[in-house]
């Protein structure tokens, strides 16, 4: 079997033993036809070319040219922007909207913005395209040539991309609906497609688009528009090349520092947010947390003034000794890790003026000058009490504080140690051992002892003193009590204050454990001082009493301002931080000084070995102990 076309037709031709002798004759037969048929295709071109009809008798004249029977442009949500039909298949406009919607629900999940793509729809051929927000579609017969419908939507996609200067969107095409209707008309005549050029398109739709400089005269308003903002953005984008880089730093350096500014302002003005706010359950918290510290700071200051009448708690026993050391770590973390920690915290806030707050470590610079300040009110108080023991003294108990250790007419004979002008040794809060005159023997028991003998007499008399050593201790306990509890009240003030204010129940609760703690180690670290300073009832119950009471009306003076206070203003965080500076400086002084150092360097320490690893475990652990609360309160 042969097969052979024929102007787009195909034949097919048996061959067997009957027929092929008359195998010459056949083939002159199809070069017949062959010459018949370009005959006729010329024909019909050269009519086309003419744009004159073809003979209806020419058979193959009836399939040239194709036919489009509708072109649509649609934005991207399907709506109709220019359409044309050719075609009687959809007579009302009822029905071309109909087609549109179909149409743009079968192509809208494509991707046809790089290549013209294909599909069919209730018999319709139909090649689409999209660019931005602007879908291209010609539409033809199932029986035309997919490739002739292609060039027909490519050239109207480059005319009408060039009619609108490369700008091709939705906008643009509003704007310029009058040139996209020519260039239908200029593609497409009746459904008979005339150019595909979209240059020529572009030019018979009377517009110079490939010469951007045409004189504006021969331009539409339109165009002239057009043309001018072209300009105008070339001239922009030059001026913006130059300016760039410094003022794009520049815009983002002011928007940034205008939202993190608005952002603080915010942050500050209004009172700090908490999703786990809840007034009424703070409130019922805050009433257990007065009960709760209330009862342990009374507690803790009670038991060494109680103790001291008992034997198992008395100020020189061991038990003692060992519980203050304990108490004596939790001074000194809550000074290093509470106090000074909070006092950094708030004097950093970004709430606070950059000048002078964030040029000077002023949190470790407060801290230093209350410690020094300390030093001196403990200097001058020591000195102040054991004066006016002295004095209390001298008038009750002259002979027992001063002996003589000259006779008459022995002026010339040289002043030992502590010899005052009277011609006496007078012995003040530490332990001596002297002799005078010619003779004097030592009869000191040891290091250990606790005390020494002193030799003092005429000729080979002996004597003891103890009354200085009594005198001392006793000043010195007295201004230790009265710092420390000018240091702990400092920062119970904040403390409760701090509670007060809060709302959050979240941030509460742990705070009544961690407060009740160290209230309980502070206080009882106070009371063993009250109690070495032999202050009379009366007043040893008030230092007590104030001590108790300080935290809980903090809390009370907290929750009466609550409503109005807020945390992050200038007044309230220069407050806290420079209170909470002063109170680390004050208590780790006195931790430090008055606490640790008196007890670990005393005689009694340095001759019970075992009292010494004991005190210091206990030191450890309670430095560890209040320290490690800092992970919740």
């Amino acid at each position: 079997m042969w097969h052979l076309s024929i102007g787009g037709r195909r034949f097919a031709l048996l061959t067997t033993n009957k027929i092929w002798c008359y195998h010459n004759k056949l083939e002159s037969a199809i070069y017949n036809a062959l010459e018949k048929a370009q005959r006729e295709r010329e024909r019909d071109l050269l009519f086309q070319v003419l744009e004159l009809s073809p003979p209806i008798s020419s058979p193959l004249a009836m399939e040239l040219p194709p036919k489009v029977k509708n072109i649509l442009l649609l934005d991207s949500e399907g709506k109709r922007i220019a359409a044309k039909y050719y075609s009687g298949d959809w007579p009302t406009n009822t029905a071309k909207e109909a087609f549109e919607k179909a149409v743009f629900s079968k192509t809208q999940k494509t991707n046809a913005r790089t290549e013209v793509e294909v599909t069919a729809l209730e018999n319709n051929i139909i090649v689409y395209k999209f660019v931005q927000d602007l879908h291209f579609f010609v539409t033809g017969g199932e029986e035309e040539n997919e490739l002739i419908l292609a060039s027909v939507l490519q050239g109207l996609f480059d005319a009408v991309n060039l009619l609108l200067r490369g700008n091709a969107d939705k906008r643009e095409a509003l704007d310029n609906l009058d040139l996209i209707f020519l260039c239908f008309d200029e593609i497409i005549d009746g459904g008979i497609v005339l150019e595909t050029d979209a240059n020529v398109i572009a030019e018979k739709a009377g517009i110079n688009s490939i010469d951007p400089n045409a004189p504006l005269s021969e331009q539409t308003i339109s165009q002239a528009l057009a043309t001018a903002r072209e300009h105008l953005t070339r001239f922009l984008l030059l001026f913006s090349s130059v300016l760039k880089k410094t003022a794009t730093e520049s815009i983002l350096q002011i928007v940034h520092d205008t939202m993190a500014a608005s952002s603080s302002t915010i942050l500050c003005n209004a009172s700090e947010s908490d999703p786990c706010r809840d007034d009424s359950a703070a409130f019922l918290l805050k009433l257990v947390a007065i009960a709760s510290i209330l009862l342990s700071g009374a507690a803790g200051v009670s038991v060494p003034l109680i103790g001291r009448n008992r034997r198992f708690l008395q100020t020189d026993g061991s038990l003692f000794v060992t519980a203050k050391a304990f108490a004596a770590g939790v001074i000194l973390a809550t000074g290093f890790v509470h106090m000074l920690a909070g006092g950094t915290e708030a004097l950093k806030n970004p709430c606070l003026p950059e000048f002078p707050w964030s040029k000077f470590p002023f949190p470790g610079f407060f801290a230093m000058v209350a410690a020094l300040i300390t030093l001196l009110v403990d200097f001058m108080g020591t000195q102040y009490y054991e004066r006016k023991q002295e004095r209390e003294a001298d008038d009750d108990q002259l002979q027992g504080l001063v002996v003589p250790l000259v006779g008459e007419g022995e002026c010339n004979v040289e002043k030992v140690f502590g010899e005052e002008d009277s011609g006496g040794i007078h012995i003040v809060g530490i332990h001596a051992h002297a002799a005078h005159h010619r003779h004097s023997h030592p009869h000191g028991h040891g290091s250990c002892d606790g005390h020494s003998k002193i030799d003092i007499g005429h000729g080979h008399g002996h004597g003891h003193v103890h009354g200085g050593l009594e005198l001392g201790s006793s000043a010195r306990h007295v201004v230790v009590s009265q710092v420390l509890e000018l240091g702990i009240v400092s920062h119970s003030i904040i403390i409760g204050i701090s509670l007060g204010v809060s709302q959050s129940p979240c941030t509460i609760r742990p705070l009544i454990a961690a407060l009740s703690f160290h209230q309980f180690f502070e206080g009882f670290a106070l009371g063993g001082c009250i109690s070495q300073a032999q202050f009379r009832n009366k007043s040893a119950t008030i230092m007590a009493c104030f001590f108790a009471l300080t935290t809980p009306i903090g809390i009370g003076i907290g929750t009466a301002v609550a409503s109005s206070f807020n945390s992050h203003s200038v007044g309230a965080l220069v407050t806290e931080g420079v209170l909470d500076s002063l109170s680390a400086g004050i208590l780790v002084y006195m931790a430090l000084v008055d606490l640790i150092a008196a007890d670990f360097l005393s005689k009694r320490m340095s001759c019970n070995f075992r009292l010494q690893i004991v005190s210091y475990l206990m030191l450890f652990l309670g430095a560890g102990l209040m320290s490690s609360l800092a992970i919740w309160a």
